[in-house]
């Protein structure tokens, strides 16, 4: 009997703690439009940053509640475009996809070593010595600190230099920020042209 006292405290306090936090949810409740969710979906869930936010779900509740484009998203493209345009009831202007492109054609046959780098094989590491190991101190590493980052499989090192398959790429751009010497550039298809940077 005098375990019931100590037993009927417990469980009242669970009950009023129950009812309190049922309460409180109920009282501070943020409501979320529901566009929000409809559009985070509608977007390829990539979360590169390309659009200018710091992910889908921040780009959704952009466009929802702070007025962002609805044509932001790169990886997504017309697609999402037109279906975050659909869910907002506007008119969406489409942009032409864009892909990345490698500003540099120094291959091994044209550009050669000055020394044999050992260390962490990425271009960050190697570029810290010297300016890179190559002749061409502006030049792709071709390390492949941009193959890490490509989501997609859209880049490859062939003789030496970084190749990007415009047909798997999908213009998010973080492999322009992994590059060390800047030489990967997001551009429009139709100006996406592989260039020396030298030229």
């Amino acid at each position: 009997m005098e375990y019931l006292i100590p037993l009927a405290i417990f469980a009242a306090l669970g009950i009023l703690a129950g009812v309190l936090l049922t309460v409180a949810s109920k009282v501070f409740a943020v409501e979320v439009d529901e566009r929000v969710d409809a559009i985070a979906e509608a977007l390829p869930q990539a979360n590169c940053g390309a659009c200018g936010f710091s992910g889908c779900a921040d780009y959704a509740d952009a466009i929802v509640n702070k007025g962002a484009e609805c044509n932001l998203c790169r990886p997504g493209g017309e697609a999402a475009a037109k279906k975050i345009a659909e869910i907002m009831g506007v008119e969406v202007t489409v942009t032409e996809p864009q892909v990345a492109f490698v500003r540099c054609s120094g291959d091994c046959s044209h550009t050669p070593h000055k020394y044999d780098f050992d260390g962490i094989q990425s271009c960050v590491a190697c570029n810290r010595f010297y300016d890179g190991s190559k002749l061409c101190t502006s030049g792709c590493l071709g390390y492949g600190d941009c193959i890490k980052v490509c989501s997609q499989g859209a880049i490859s090192i062939v003789d030496g230099i970084a190749v990007i398959d415009k047909a798997k790429c999908m213009g998010c751009g973080l492999c322009a920020k992994a590059c060390p010497n800047g030489l990967i550039a997001v551009r429009r298809i139709s100006q996406a042209v592989d260039i020396c940077c030298s030229s």
